[in-house]
């Protein structure tokens, strides 16, 4: 009598919106008890929409050159439900393994922010000072967004030739 256990529900998976939660004790009343009309509790739960971070990615890549400047072309999608805010996008011109975060760029463009679920594309030129270069690319190298996938923020090698 008059003892209280405190129970956690976790629910997964729960599609935004109100839910009606219903929890009833001793249903088939096998427990004498002088009140039985206190076993059931019923509430509405509200579960809100859940946004998804910025995430980052570098889509698509590609060079072209003269033998005198290099034109780069790139693309960056925001596969997140918040805007990005503002970051970097970092080229390195000749390098043989993939940039790490912290590493600036040969060049770089600061980017102002993308909208959510949106892409946007850059055409940058820049001197040739490499032949045969193995040119990377890396959005976001000072790690300014939070993000839940940051391994997708690097794309390359691209070759010029």
């Amino acid at each position: 009598p008059g003892a209280v256990r405190t129970v956690t529900l976790e629910l997964d998976d729960v599609p935004a919106g109100d839910h009606d939660l219903v929890v009833l004790l001793d249903s088939g009343e096998a427990v004498a008890e002088s009140n039985e009309s206190n076993n059931r509790l019923a509430a509405t739960l509200s579960v809100a929409q859940q946004e998804y971070p910025a995430d980052i990615v570098v889509e698509g890549v590609d060079a072209v050159t003269d033998g005198y400047s290099i034109w780069y072309w790139v693309e960056l999608s925001n596969y997140g439900d918040v805007r990005t805010g503002r970051f970097y996008l970092d080229f390195y011109l000749d390098r043989s393994r993939a940039p790490t975060p912290g590493l600036e760029g040969d060049y770089y463009v600061e980017v102002a922010s993308i909208d959510p679920w949106d892409t946007i594309s850059f055409a940058v030129e820049v001197p040739e000072s490499c032949w045969a270069c193995a040119s990377w690319f890396q959005a976001d190298s000072l790690d300014a967004i939070d993000e839940v996938y940051e391994d997708d923020n690097v794309a390359g090698p691209v070759y010029v030739w």
